[in-house]
């Protein structure tokens, strides 16, 4: 008998893949999340809230990274594009500061007067 049980235990043996970890599953995760389905998570241990907060700063850390790789934008964009906006021609101030000039609802009059700045007289009929 002790025969027959060496000789199975030879054969298991030999049939192990050489790779083989004797782990076969999915790890369970440091700390469970609140589920729909299961309920809140139980009480965290003071090693997983200090592993969460760890998380936390190494996710904030890596937006940052990606956030300085890929944003060329300026911080001040609002005032370069009135200036490129400005180069070229000059404002109705520039033009004559005394007389107040308005802007683009002063240009774009309509059939009697209408502007579309303001509406007034837009369903005027005479």
């Amino acid at each position: 008998m002790k025969n027959n049980f060496l000789k199975m235990k030879t054969q298991l043996h030999n049939s192990i893949p050489k790779n083989y970890t004797g782990y076969v599953g999915v790890p369970a995760p440091v700390y469970l999340e609140d589920d729909p389905w299961f309920g809140p998570a139980p009480i965290r241990s003071q090693k997983q809230l200090d592993y969460m907060k760890q998380e936390v700063l190494i996710k904030q850390q890596q937006a940052q990274e990606v956030d300085n790789e890929y944003n060329i934008e300026p911080c001040n964009i609002h005032q370069v594009m009135y200036e490129i906006a400005i180069a070229s021609q000059n404002t109705t101030i520039h033009l004559d500061p005394v007389i107040p000039v308005g802007g683009s609802e002063n240009f774009q009059e309509g059939p009697g007067g209408w502007t579309s700045g303001n509406g007034m007289n837009q369903f005027r009929h005479d």
